[in-house]
């Protein structure tokens, strides 16, 4: 029996929050944050995202109600078909992970 060897060197912190993807042409796609870490970050999307592709996120990390919008941009390194077991799954979303490399973007706090 094999085993699958875990290659992040940070832990993962499991959450579960919106985020926007910003795609060239402005539009902002929907994605779903399963867990993060200091190197990358989990996601959920309706939309297959190519390995390689670099993407440019939005998150709201809201704390007692202030709004803290966070950019960050990184690179697609999984891709797979999510399957959820509470679903009849006829609708395909895909896990993603994203390898963060850049937060220096301007961020907003409101």
């Amino acid at each position: 029996m094999s085993m699958i060897s875990e290659k992040r060197k940070n832990r993962r912190i499991e959450m579960s929050r919106p985020i926007v993807m910003q795609s060239i042409t402005g539009c902002n796609i929907p994605l779903k944050c399963t867990n993060f870490s200091m190197d990358g970050i989990g996601l959920i999307s309706n939309k297959k995202i190519e390995m390689g592709k670099r993407i440019m996120l939005t998150i709201n990390l809201a704390n007692r109600g202030k709004v803290r919008l966070v950019n960050l941009l990184g690179q697609v390194v999984y891709v797979c078909i999510h399957v959820d077991k509470n679903l009849d799954n006829s609708d395909k979303s895909y896990n993603i992970g994203l390898r963060i490399f850049d937060t220096d973007i301007p961020s907003v706090h409101h």
